[in-house]
């Protein structure tokens, strides 16, 4: 599979992503999520370091440039053969989807992911935290009257 250029063997049977270049350190498939309904994996690449990125649910900022959503497809697409010898069948060509030496996966920007509704959900929940916060006892209107709980309560005109 190549990720922009960074090209990975494929073992079904132990779940990883091989690489190709020396000095890289393999993947996993659980550095991806699987999309069922898409029949698909999805997760983040870092170009630079070369390797899948997780992000916690509490991520405020878009990361840099280089951190990359990548899409790819199942199993049974990514490598058809070894998918068949993993289930007990014999490939067919005929039946089976082609088998593709090379699999390009799919990058885009993660501000076009599902990170992105995390990232602003979470800024729009520091904005609101970060308010200052009302003291019971500011007075919000001019003329108001100090309650006994500290609040403020508005005088009647006249």
């Amino acid at each position: 599979m190549d990720i922009r250029g960074n090209q990975y063997k494929i073992d079904l049977k132990n779940r990883k992503f091989k690489p190709l270049e020396t000095g890289v350190k393999p993947m996993t498939f659980n550095d991806f999520d699987c999309e069922m309904a898409e029949r698909s994996y999805f997760g983040y690449y870092d170009l630079q370091k070369k390797e899948a990125i997780k992000f916690t649910d509490d991520i405020s900022e878009y990361p840099p440039p280089h951190i990359v959503a990548v899409y790819f497809p199942e199993d049974r697409i990514l490598d058809p053969v070894a998918f068949a010898e993993l289930h007990g069948q014999d490939y067919d060509p005929e039946m089976d989807f082609p088998f593709m030496p090379l699999h390009e996966a799919y990058c885009g920007p993660v501000e076009e992911s599902y990170l992105a509704d995390t990232v602003m959900t979470n800024q729009e929940k520091a904005r609101t935290q970060s308010q200052p916060a009302e003291k019971n006892s500011q007075e919000k209107v001019a003329g108001g009257k100090k309650e006994k709980t500290g609040k403020i309560r508005r005088q009647r005109p006249g």
